[in-house]
């Protein structure tokens, strides 16, 4: 081979070689996404944790969901499904959480990760303005303003 032909040859060899190594670890990630990030107190808020990894490694990459003080989880579904891509078969794991905040004002609903082949991945924290309910607005707002009123045939005559 001529010194061009080689050089060409052994730089396609290499980038064959280093091509499925890179294959494996694409594609690797988690994210956090909610519903809304304005709530008013008393309603609740959904977060989908969406973690991808080699499908191989189900059993190693254990999501981590951090409780926050900021929320009381109401309910949880947990769902995962495989897919193909270039001869790689990689799982997403997906996590929908109902949550609803315990006080009014910026709360935090706290990172998740998870770590495959030693790198730890993370999701940012996901902000949410909580504001408190408005009186005027709650179902009950006249509640205890009823005028109590005597039909005029239960009101004593005068004589």
């Amino acid at each position: 081979m001529t010194g061009r032909h080689s050089t060409t040859a052994c730089l396609g060899l290499l980038l064959g070689l280093a091509g499925p190594a890179v294959a494996q670890t694409e594609g690797v990630g988690i994210s956090a996404t909610a519903d809304r990030t304005r709530a008013t107190l008393g309603d609740t808020v959904v977060v989908t944790v969406k973690a991808r990894f080699p499908a191989e490694a189900q059993a190693t990459a254990e999501v981590k969901l951090q409780q926050s003080p900021d929320f009381e989880l109401v309910s949880k579904a947990v769902s995962q499904q495989v897919s193909r891509e270039q001869k790689q078969a990689y799982r997403t794991r997906m996590y929908t959480l109902v949550l609803q905040p315990r006080r009014a004002g910026s709360l935090t609903f706290n990172a998740a990760e998870f770590t495959y082949a030693g790198k730890r991945y993370a999701t940012k924290p996901v902000l949410f303005e909580v504001v408190p309910v408005d009186p005027k607005d709650s179902p009950d707002a006249g509640a205890g303003k009823a005028e109590v009123s005597t039909p005029p045939a239960a009101r004593p005559s005068r004589p």
